[in-house]
């Protein structure tokens, strides 16, 4: 499976179709080994979802687990045979199994006894309200900054744009948290329970590399989401409606629009629109940018 992962992700630098060809024919080798050792593979989902006495807890981590790491490991196979779909569910198939088995991991390690993983927990949950205060100033001023707009003015564009503030600052924080954990039960932890830890500090690791090497489209995503939710397709000037796209805007029945624009010549960002009564150039408003962002190749 090791060696499946990795020659997926070294074909990632070839073009196609070879790519195509040489993915296929490495996920039909892994299907033929699995098939002549398929005792050792059945041997190692059993020590997975039958650790421990085979408790109920255990068990359900234990499969979280197993479905977490099959996603993981075919991850890469998907974007070499061009199903990005699949790659995305499998992605968010990944994140979520893992969250599940690290949740019920945490729980069997405090009935367990384990004083320190307790301890770590309290504290992260008493960071959580310091956290949300931090992440919502932070945000609110960023907001500003790109659209010149006070963000409580838009209820929902409000709630979607603090709260993935606030997700950003805690997987910061459950990065280190993870790590923590993984130092202190490292001498104890058997099994799933290794291999779940492990999974989750991937998982964070990779979360926050994400986001700190590309929160413009983190921001381009929620804004996209949420503005197309609440704020209107078209403005008014003049008695004029006007529509535009890949637009939002925000306002009604005024003389000013915050207007929000996406893929407009691979570039997102803000705009002020101001109404301009009797114009001599014959257009009844006026347009001036207010911040402009590039949106990647791969995120069109």
């Amino acid at each position: 499976l090791f060696l499946f992962f990795v020659g997926c992700f070294v074909l990632l630098k070839i073009k196609d179709p070879v790519r195509v060809y040489l993915s296929y024919a490495l996920f039909i080798g892994l299907l033929v080994m699995l098939y002549l050792k398929r005792q050792r593979a059945r041997e190692i989902i059993i020590h997975f979802i039958r650790f421990e006495s085979g408790g109920v807890v255990n068990k359900l981590a234990g499969w979280a687990l197993l479905l977490a790491w099959g996603a993981f490991l075919l991850f890469p196979f998907a974007i070499n045979i061009q199903f990005g779909f699949l790659a995305k569910v499998l992605l968010v198939m990944f994140s979520i199994f893992i969250v599940i088995s690290s949740v019920l991991t945490i729980f069997v390690l405090e009935k367990d006894g384990h004083e320190k993983v307790k301890n770590i927990r309290v504290m992260l949950f008493s960071f959580i309200s310091i956290c949300y205060v931090l992440s919502s100033a932070f945000s609110a001023s960023l907001f500003l900054q790109l659209s010149n707009m006070d963000l409580s003015s838009s209820p929902w564009l409000e709630f979607t744009w603090k709260l993935s503030s606030f997700f950003v600052l805690i997987f910061f924080i459950l990065q280190l948290t993870t790590y923590v954990i993984f130092i202190v039960t490292a001498d104890h932890a058997k099994g799933y329970r290794l291999f779940t830890i492990f999974g989750a500090l991937i998982l964070t690791s990779l979360i926050v590399l994400f986001v700190s090497s590309r929160p413009d489209v983190v921001a381009y995503y929620v804004l996209k989401y949420s503005t197309g939710s609440e704020w209107r397709s078209d403005f008014t000037c003049e008695n004029e409606k006007i529509s535009r796209p890949n637009e939002r805007y925000f306002g009604y029945n005024t003389d000013k629009y915050t207007a929000y624009f996406f893929n407009r010549n691979g570039k997102w960002g803000f705009d002020e629109i101001t109404c301009v009564k009797n114009s001599q150039e014959g257009k009844g408003y006026t347009v001036k940018n207010v911040s402009t962002e590039n949106i990647p190749h791969w995120v069109k």
